[in-house]
């Protein structure tokens, strides 16, 4: 489903002169802003790009999925065939957990951060590798009526309740209407997030297994049991 084909639904749903395309559209994106942060199987994909020795910083230029990451949920380093989760360097960790060692050679990183799109590992590793990262993600904003994304592909229902519920409010103040459509974006929300339930240890198995094990800080992360 496209931009434009949700509107042509929207404006079926929703028959009243006083609606417009743009009025549409711009609940629609609303909605799908509104949404663009919580975490669903669609939107938190893995990937994977090389670990350089002795290079710290990571950026689009290493992998294009840096520019649309807006958070970072997993960081596993496969180096010399092993695993090891790495450990999200936050202020709290630095105090209370994890205090950094010193670096001694040859290193192996430990911790990574996350912000303006530049993926940092601390300390850079002395060896080559491959990096496995989980994710959340956006996607390429609707320009266009032909234009699509994952939120219309996969989350259409739920992007078409929120939207009619905005316009019930803000157009027609109809509360009585809106509290209808949220009734049914309420239960699309709750089917995705089943869904997310069932599909993301799917999802996570396209990771070896012996990374998942061997990952995360302490004695690691297990799939089976997280």
């Amino acid at each position: 489903m496209n931009l434009g084909e949700l509107t042509a639904l929207i404006q079926e749903d929703l028959v009243d002169e006083r609606l417009t395309s743009q009025q549409i559209q711009g609940a629609i994106l609303a909605s799908i802003e509104f949404y663009a942060r919580q975490e669903f199987y669609f939107n938190i994909p893995i990937y994977n790009f090389p670990i350089v020795p002795e290079k710290e910083i990571y950026t689009v230029a290493d992998n294009p999925y840096i520019k649309d990451t807006f958070s970072i949920k997993l960081v596993i380093a496969d180096l010399q065939s092993t695993g090891r989760g790495l450990i999200d360097l936050t202020p709290y960790n630095i105090q209370n957990d994890y205090p950094i060692r010193p670096v001694v050679s040859p290193t192996l990183p430990r911790f990574y951060t996350y912000n303006n799109f530049t993926l940092r590992l601390t300390p850079p590793s002395s060896y080559p590798g491959t990096l496995t990262v989980v994710a959340a993600v956006k996607f390429a904003p609707l320009a266009s009526e032909s234009d699509t994304n994952m939120w219309l592909q996969e989350a259409s229902e739920m992007i078409r309740a929120s939207a009619k519920r905005r316009l019930c409010l803000n157009v027609f103040h109809d509360r009585e209407m809106a509290e209808g459509n949220a009734i049914l974006e309420r239960e699309q929300r709750e089917y995705l997030e089943r869904e997310t339930t069932k599909r993301l240890p799917e999802t996570l198995m396209s990771i070896p297994y012996d990374l998942l094990v061997l990952s995360g800080p302490g004695m690691g992360y297990d799939i089976r049991y997280g």
